[in-house]
C-alpha cells in the first residue's frame, strides 16, 4: 500500500502540460464500463517523466512509448482493483487516514497542499479515494501474487543443489598489462613501428625496471592510469590472443610480446585463483530475491492475461498519432 503514495504526490507535482490531455475529460478507455480519462493517463505519463527523465529532452517516439507504457499501467491497475472488490478486499480507514496525513506533510502549508489540489484538479475527497484504489490495487497484488510467491529454505536449497553449476566462481586471474596500439591498424609501417616500440618496453621489463611505471608511460590501455592493473580478469574477458598465454603464466611470470588485433601486448600475472563453489549460505539471500522477483513476475504476468481475456475492454485512442 505505501508504494503507490509517493508516485501520486509526484503527479500533483508533475510537469501537467508536458503532455497536455485533448479534453479535461476526455475518455481514453473503458475497462468493463469503467472509463480512463485522458487525465488519468496525462498524470501517469507525467509520474514516469519525472521519475526518469527529469531535465532531459523527449523524442516524439519516446513520447509515444510513454504514453503506451502508462495506459498498460492504468489497464493493469484498473483490472487489479476490480478484482481486489470483487474478492471484498478492504483498506482500513485508520490506514488510509495515514496516509492521506502523509500526503499533506509532504506540503509546507496546508494552503500549498490545497493550491496543488486545485492545479491537478483534485479535491480531498477525491484524493482520498485515488489513495483507496492505488492501496487496494496494492492490496490484491499482495494478497494474490506476492503472499503466493514465497521460497522457504528448503524451496532454496532444492533449486541450489539442482542448479549447482550457476553457482560457480570461475578461475581467476589478477594481471597488469601493457599494450602498444597499432594506429592505423591497417598500416604495415604503423605496425613495425608499434612492435619495435613494445620490444623496446620488453627490453626495460627484463632489465628490472617497474612493470607499472612502464604502464603509465608507454601503455595505450585506459588502465595505464592504474599502472595496467586489471583487477581480477575470468576466461571470456581477455582478448582471444591473449587469454590462452596468461592461463598457462606462473604467478610473477612476465609474457612474451602477444601480437593481437588491436597491436602488442605484454602481460604480469600478479595472482591466480581456482575456481570453487558457492556455498549455499553466500548465495541464499541473493537466490531468494531472484527466485520470488522473477516468480512474481511470471504471476502477474499471468492474472493480468486472464483478468483482459475475460474483460471488456475498448480502447479509444490511437498511440500512432
Amino acid at each position: 500500500m505505501k508504494a503507490a503514495i509517493p508516485l501520486f504526490i509526484l503527479s500533483l507535482l508533475s510537469f501537467s502540460l508536458l503532455f497536455p490531455a485533448e479534453k479535461e475529460s476526455g475518455i481514453v478507455a473503458k475497462v468493463n464500463g469503467v472509463a480512463i480519462t485522458a487525465k488519468a493517463l496525462e498524470e501517469k505519463v507525467n509520474i514516469t517523466v519525472n521519475q526518469s527523465y527529469f531535465h532531459r529532452n523527449i523524442t516524439p517516439e519516446k513520447k509515444t512509448a510513454l504514453r503506451q507504457q502508462a495506459f498498460e499501467s492504468l489497464l493493469e491497475s484498473e483490472l487489479f482493483y476490480q478484482e481486489a472488490v470483487k474478492q471484498d478486499l478492504t483498506v482500513p480507514k485508520a490506514v488510509l487516514d495515514k496516509e492521506y496525513g502523509k500526503v499533506l506533510k509532504r506540503f509546507p502549508s496546508k494552503e500549498d497542499f490545497e493550491n496543488a489540489l486545485k492545479r491537478t484538479g483534485y479535491t480531498p475527497v477525491t484524493l482520498r479515494k485515488k489513495l483507496e484504489k492505488d492501496a487496494l490495487v496494492q492490496l490484491f497484488i499482495k494478497r494474490n501474487i506476492i503472499e503466493k510467491n514465497v521460497f522457504t529454505e528448503k524451496d532454496l536449497l532444492d533449486y541450489y543443489n539442482k542448479n549447482k553449476h550457476k553457482f560457480k566462481k570461475p578461475e581467476t586471474l589478477k594481471l597488469q598489462l601493457i599494450l602498444v596500439k597499432v594506429r592505423p591498424p591497417a598500416n604495415q609501417k604503423a605496425r613495425d613501428f608499434a612492435k619495435k616500440r613494445a620490444q623496446f618496453v620488453l627490453g626495460k621489463i627484463k632489465a628490472g625496471e617497474d612493470f607499472g611505471e612502464l604502464a603509465r608511460k608507454f601503455s595505450d590501455d585506459r588502465y595505464r592510469i592504474k599502472g595496467g592493473h586489471l583487477g581480477e580478469i575470468h576466461r571470456g574477458r581477455l582478448p582471444k590472443q591473449v587469454e590462452p598465454v596468461a592461463f598457462s603464466m606462473k604467478v610473477g611470470d612476465i609474457s612474451p610480446i602477444i601480437e593481437t588485433d588491436l597491436g602488442f601486448s605484454i602481460i604480469k600475472l600478479l595472482g591466480k585463483k581456482a575456481a570453487r563453489q558457492f556455498a549455499f549460505s553466500e548465495v541464499q539471500k541473493k537466490l531468494k530475491a531472484e527466485l520470488t522477483q522473477n516468480s512474481i513476475a511470471r504471476s502477474k504476468k499471468k492474472i493480468l492475461a486472464g483478468l483482459k481475456a475475460r474483460a471488456k475492454i475498448e480502447v479509444y485512442i490511437d498511440f500512432t498519432k
